[in-house]
Parts: structure tokens; sequence; C-alpha cells
């Protein structure tokens, strides 16, 4: 579940919404040189999908993100 959702602008948290809706306004009102932070707890497969395809993340690293106990590695994506 998606807990908190806020975009940071100079260092400064900007009030938004913090309901599960909040993600797409929130990606809405991101600027150029802004922070994004995205809290989950507990994620389902479907909200990993939703925030890896919003922030346009490669499907194999989402993938990842699922599966749990993998060790720390780097991967290139083509």
């Amino acid at each position: 579940m998606i807990i908190d959702c806020a975009v940071y602008r100079d260092g400064v948290r900007e009030e938004t919404e913090s309901d599960r809706g909040s993600l797409d306004a929130s990606l809405a009102a991101l600027g150029e040189d802004d922070f994004l932070w995205i809290g989950i707890n507990n994620p389902t497969k479907d909200e990993l999908v939703r925030v890896g395809q919003a922030l346009n993340l490669h499907p194999l690293a989402v993938e990842d993100a699922l599966e749990a106990h993998q060790r720390p590695k780097v991967e290139r994506y083509k």
C-alpha cells in the first residue's frame, strides 16, 4: 500500500495528499530539480507495477523488487 507520496522542492516537502491517488498528482507537480518520495508498505504486485510504470522503470527492475531475499546487484537494462 502506498502510505505516503510527496514532492520535495529545494529540500522542503510540498504539502500534498497522502492517499493512493496522490501518486499521479505528485508526478504532475514534479519539477526537473525536484525529488519524489514514495512510501510503500507491503506493496502488492499491482502497486509496484503501477509505480514502475509511472516512473518509467524497466520491468525487470520492478520484478526484482518483488522478489524478496536477493543479494545486492547492479544491472544494466537495455
